[in-house]
Order: C-alpha cells, then sequence, then structure tokens
C-alpha cells in the first residue's frame, strides 16, 4: 500500500511537473510572442517618429523656403516702388521742363512775329522816307527849274 501510495505520489508528481513545464513553455511561448509584439510596436512607433521628424523638417524646410521667397518679394516689392516713385518724378520733371519750354516757344513766337512786324514797318517807313524825300528833290528841282 505504502509502494502504491509512493508510486502514485511519484506519478503525480511526475505529471504535476509535466504539466508545469507545459505551463512555463506555453508562458515562455506568450512571453516571446508579447516581446516579439512590444519590439514590433516599439519599432512601428519608432519609424512612425522618424516619419514625423522628416516631415516636420520638411515641413521647416519649406516654411524656411517660403519666408525667403516672401522676404525676396518683398524686396522686389520695394525696390520696384522706388523705381516707379522716382520715374513719376521724373515723368513730373519732365511735364513742367516741357510746359516751361512750351511756354518759351510761345514767347519766341510772339517775339518773332513783332520783329517781323517791325521790320515790315521799318520797311515801309524806309520806303516812304525814300519816296518823300525823291518827293521833296523833285519839288525842289521843279522849283529850282522854275525860279
Amino acid at each position: 500500500a505504502v509502494d502504491v501510495l509512493q508510486s502514485l505520489c511519484l506519478s503525480w508528481e511526475k505529471a504535476e511537473q509535466e504539466r508545469l513545464k507545459q505551463r512555463e513553455a506555453e508562458v515562455s511561448r506568450a512571453l516571446d510572442e508579447k516581446d516579439l509584439e512590444l519590439s514590433q510596436e516599439r519599432h512601428r512607433r519608432a519609424e512612425a517618429d522618424r516619419r514625423a521628424l522628416q516631415l516636420e523638417s520638411r515641413r521647416d524646410d519649406e516654411m524656411r523656403s517660403l519666408m525667403n521667397e516672401l522676404l525676396g518679394a518683398r524686396e522686389r516689392i520695394e525696390v520696384w516702388r522706388k523705381r516707379t516713385d522716382e520715374k513719376e518724378r521724373e515723368l513730373t520733371k519732365e511735364a513742367h521742363r516741357r510746359q516751361e519750354a512750351e511756354r518759351q516757344v510761345t514767347w519766341l513766337q510772339q517775339r518773332s512775329q513783332m520783329h517781323e512786324n517791325a521790320v515790315r514797318e521799318n520797311a515801309l517807313l524806309k520806303q516812304q522816307l525814300h519816296d518823300a524825300k525823291a518827293a521833296a528833290a523833285a519839288a525842289r528841282a521843279a522849283a529850282a527849274a522854275a525860279a
């Protein structure tokens, strides 16, 4: 009876050890699977973080590029405004010079007209003087011949 009990205890201990080994193997497999899942999740997260950093870096680069373009455009606009203002001032000065030149041309045309009138009047007066001298000389000659 003791032998049977001992053999029963031994077989129960062996069965228990076998069941414990199987349970440890299952737990070990489950742990390995969980470790693998954890490793994969860590890898996915690291990959996602890397992609997020790349996207953020790309966005920052694009923002810097756009800001540089914006600053360049502002500088070009400022240069264009200055040129436009300068051209407008030049056009205004040129318009004033043209108006002054037109006034001078008008004044010179009036002076030229007055000069031409004076020359014509002078020529007419010279002719009248010449005719009057000739008439006076003829009258003197006729008076001397009559006397």
